[in-house]
């Protein structure tokens, strides 16, 4: 990869590295690095993109969505921590600008891609039957294929949602935040870089 995108790597080293930027052919499934997922998950992200494409819908589908901000600054992003997929020709090139942005925007990689997605038409969509169980804290096995859980030897290294950022912008310390400290950052990147 001959630039670091940091955790947006994750799509955007498909796209430039991997030649598939621009492709309609190409559907990129992905998630977070330190979850095991449910054996039915791709099955369901192609069910679901197919189902899509043949009603015209540009649409990029996750197990987990989420909203921050009120009234007209609302956003719904879509988090890795579950699965999303999307068409590599709907992916607006906008989305590589994040390796320049300040860390807030860096390390808010699910807020980044969901925020251009959505500012080129693409639709933000949970997909069929796979959602995250939020009252429950999980992804149900019966409409999953198998719990979604974290893989507890490499969930906490560097893990960002335990990164704080600094009043400077920069990162202050890997450790000690949570899931609060994460949708803060989220705010923060919508406010100041866009």
């Amino acid at each position: 990869m001959a630039v670091d995108y940091g955790p947006s790597s994750k799509l955007l080293a498909a796209l430039a590295g991997g030649g598939e930027s621009g492709s309609s052919t190409t559907l990129i499934v992905y998630g977070d690095d330190d979850v095991m997922y449910g054996r039915d998950i791709v099955e369901q992200h192609v069910q679901a993109q197919l189902a899509a494409s043949a009603a015209g819908r540009r649409v990029a589908f996750g197990s987990r969505k989420i909203a921050i901000g009120g009234g007209q600054r609302r956003e719904e992003l879509l988090e890795a921590t579950g699965t999303i997929s999307v068409f590599a020709s709907v992916v607006p090139q906008t989305v590589f600008q994040i390796s320049s942005l300040p860390a807030a925007c860096r390390l808010s990689d699910d807020y980044w891609i969901s925020h251009n997605l959505l500012s080129a038409g693409v639709e933000l969509d949970a997909l069929p039957r796979c959602v995250y169980d939020f009252h429950r804290g999980v992804w149900p096995e019966s409409l999953c294929g198998a719990s979604f859980h974290a893989l507890l030897s490499v969930q906490h290294i560097d893990a960002l949602s335990e990164t704080v950022i600094g009043a400077d912008g920069e990162v202050e310390r890997r450790s000690g935040g949570d899931w609060r400290e994460q949708l803060s950052r989220y705010s923060r990147c919508a406010t100041t870089s866009l």
